[in-house]
């Protein structure tokens, strides 16, 4: 049984995209029927597992080597910098069986261990006014190692393939298009509408925001657009991390707007809640909502398809890359056509499905996500 090893990293830092994303893998990879494969998870000491909820029961290693600035951590980047391969690291991955370490970077040219990078997105090269210089070429050089040095790259979407073949055209045969899915969510876990009601105090119906409140998702047309519906416009709950490290002052501009704006009995802010609680407002909504201006791939949308949910997307690539049929796009800079656009989905999406049918697709989708991953690792498996 061949052995794959991931690094899960410190995730308690508001990147919950980060955290769905490595849970839905390790189920993905877990349901997958014919794997022979056997899923270590390697973490530091400090490293809380609970911050990717439930998980499947892999096999759970600790390591100071993974504790950021440790004594052994800083003498394992030493030597990484000096002699460009990570000595203690392929050491120890060797003494655990691990053939494959996955979503990572390269241990050396001279390791045994094969691995497979992942990078997430391009956005520093979409929407460079909101990274500083030194962070989009520090960007540009990471990205550039992980394509030389890892055996082969995944990537979330055929945007982001596009992007490789653009900017870093030398790597793109060696880059592998794996569009997530996400895990049908249990019906029993579902919270009630009457309970959320009364936990977060709304009332009625809803347009559902799940996202960060970080400044590329573009919160401020959805102000704009209820400001242009007046009275019609219905409730809108948000939920996300409401830090944004590039800009710090994002979210206080944000609520300042909607106050002068005079909506704010228009918005509940919920910050973070529980991802039973996400999943449970989104079942609930009359409307998923993303005016995001970039997605690497949209966890967001892939939570909608699952439950059969009606969408509203800004009109970016990735969501057109995405989306089912039936749903509903909009300039992301363009509040007015957001505007008419929630009053047409409103009348339009009275009936929408049956959850059985949708259900069964997203099971296939997830099921073709875990064995679409175990396709690359075969391959890179028996690469040379």
């Amino acid at each position: 049984m061949t052995r794959i090893a991931f690094i899960i990293p410190d995730l308690n830092n508001g990147w919950l995209g980060g955290a769905n994303y490595f849970r839905n893998l390790l189920w993905a990879i877990y349901s997958a029927p014919g794997g022979d494969f056997e899923v270590l998870l390697f973490l530091g000491r400090k490293t809380a597992l609970d911050s990717l909820g439930e998980i499947p029961a892999y096999r759970v290693v600790r390591s100071g080597l993974f504790d950021r600035m440790s004594l052994v951590w800083l003498v394992r980047k030493a030597i990484l910098l000096l002699t460009g391969s990570d000595i203690f690291l392929d050491r120890f991955l060797r003494r655990h069986g691990v053939s494959l370490l996955s979503h990572s970077t390269s241990l050396g040219r001279f390791s045994k261990v094969k691995a497979i990078g992942w990078i997430p997105d391009f956005q520093h090269r979409h929407l460079p006014g909101f990274f500083s210089r030194e962070e989009r070429e520090l960007r540009d050089k990471q990205f550039k190692k992980l394509l030389a040095d890892c055996d082969h790259v995944i990537v979330s979407s055929q945007s982001a393939y596009n992007d490789v073949r653009q900017f870093y055209t030398q790597y793109s045969d060696k880059v592998s298009v794996l569009r997530f899915a996400v895990r049908q969510p249990d019906p029993l876990g579902i919270v009630s509408l009457s309970s959320l009601e009364s936990l977060y105090g709304f009332v009625g119906e809803y347009i559902y925001i799940p996202n960060q409140f970080w400044v590329h998702k573009n919160h401020s047309v959805i102000v704009e657009a209820v400001v242009a519906l007046g009275e019609s416009a219905p409730l809108c709950i948000l939920t996300g991390a409401t830090q944004d490290y590039r800009h710090p002052d994002y979210f206080q501009g944000l609520m300042k707007e909607v106050h002068a704006a005079g909506v704010q009995d228009k918005f509940r802010v919920l910050g973070i809640v529980p991802y039973n609680h996400v999943v449970s407002l989104m079942s609930h909504a009359r409307l998923v909502l993303n005016p995001s201006l970039f997605e690497g791939w949209s966890t967001t949308v892939e939570e909608a398809k699952a439950l059969g949910k009606p969408m509203l997307l800004s009109d970016i690539p990735v969501h057109r890359e995405q989306a089912t049929s039936g749903t509903l796009f909009f300039s992301a800079k363009d509040p007015v056509e957001l505007a008419k656009n929630i009053t047409l989905a409103f009348s339009q999406f009275s009936v929408f499905g049956s959850s059985e049918e949708y259900a069964k697709a997203a099971a296939e989708r997830f099921q073709l996500y875990g064995i679409s991953y175990q396709a690359i690792v075969c391959e890179v498996l028996k690469s040379g």
